[in-house]
């Protein structure tokens, strides 16, 4: 028996397959011809791609801040540029919109933060997504792109106001301007 331990790497390439031809350089045994060569293929098992180590994020209205962490899933040969897009700027804001990866840091976490971003509307939570896009000489990253949701907690809200007078109560609901309310009862 023969074995072959190919190398591994953290590359994603197409399969490799070569043949293994072997000769007799002496006297005294003889090869099997059909023995004395063979095909054989190496399967890649390395997959390019974007870990990100959550595709949901929840800033608020007050400030509150998410980081997601991303790295490469596979080396790359030539430098990968995630560009993160953010398709609601009312609601949150990037504090880097992208991340730089080689062939030496492909495999370490970098931080891509979220701030969210306040408004005096009732609008309850709104959701929006932060878009990724993959530039590179690198073939099999180029192009490539991923998604991440991000909601942004509403931290406006309605006020009651209940004032008694001698004539009733007076019930007054506050929000927004054309939201505002007024009723009047009797007890």
């Amino acid at each position: 028996s023969l074995y072959i331990y190919p190398i591994n790497d953290f590359i994603s390439e197409t399969s490799e397959s070569f043949v293994l031809t072997l000769q007799s350089t002496g006297t005294g045994y003889t090869l099997n011809p059909q023995a004395a060569s063979s095909a054989i293929s190496i399967t890649d098992d390395d997959i390019a791609g974007i870990f990100t180590s959550s595709d949901q994020l929840v800033t608020t209205e007050s400030g509150a801040t998410e980081t997601v962490r991303l790295r490469l899933t596979s080396q790359p040969t030539e430098t990968v540029i995630l560009k993160v897009d953010n398709q609601d700027p009312t609601e949150g804001h990037l504090l880097n919109s992208s991340l730089t990866f080689t062939a030496d840091n492909w495999n370490v976490l970098q931080n891509l933060t979220v701030i969210g971003v306040d408004d005096a509307e009732i609008d309850d939570d709104q959701t929006y997504r932060l878009s990724i896009t993959v530039t590179s000489s690198d073939p099999v990253y180029n192009n490539l792109s991923a998604s991440i949701g991000v909601t942004n907690r509403d931290n406006d809200g309605y006020e009651v106001l209940v004032l008694q007078s001698p004539t009733g109560s007076r019930v007054a609901e506050a929000g927004t301007a054309a939201r505002s309310e007024e009723h009047t009862s009797e007890l």
